[in-house]
């Protein structure tokens, strides 16, 4: 019985010394916040305005997501859903536009496209997308 309760508070006593110290370092800092990316950011809002002006409805249009590539400034990546010429909904499809000279460019499952969404925007995409 002794040994076990003993055996016991060893155990809390090594798990309470991981706890206390695991995280402590001298002259630790706080942290500087990262900067995140505004969804009113203005390559954004320009993709949006493309995407919809090359779109048959582009009332219809409904982004999934849009975000700016992390290595080309003029170049937003994005998914959208949006109504075709008989009045359906395509389905969500992947798209690239670049700002600089009003690109729009739809995910069509070629190869081409899909390697330039990994050169373009595969990297950049952000671990949580806000909507």
């Amino acid at each position: 019985m002794n040994k076990k309760i003993i055996t016991i508070l060893a155990l809390v006593i090594v798990f309470a010394g991981l706890f206390i110290f695991s995280g402590y370092k001298e002259g630790k800092t706080e942290s500087e916040p990262q900067e995140l990316t505004d969804i009113s950011n203005s390559v954004v809002e320009k993709a949006r305005v493309s995407v919809r002006n090359s779109l048959k409805d582009p009332d219809s249009a409904i982004f999934e997501y849009i975000y700016p590539s992390s290595q080309y400034a003029d170049i937003a990546c994005g998914m959208v859903n949006a109504k075709n010429s008989y009045g359906g909904y395509t389905g969500k499809k992947k798209f690239i536009v670049n700002i600089s000279n009003d690109t729009v460019v739809i995910d069509s499952d070629s190869e081409l496209f899909s390697s330039k969404w990994d050169e373009f925007c595969e990297k950049s995409k952000p671990i949580i997308l806000l909507k």
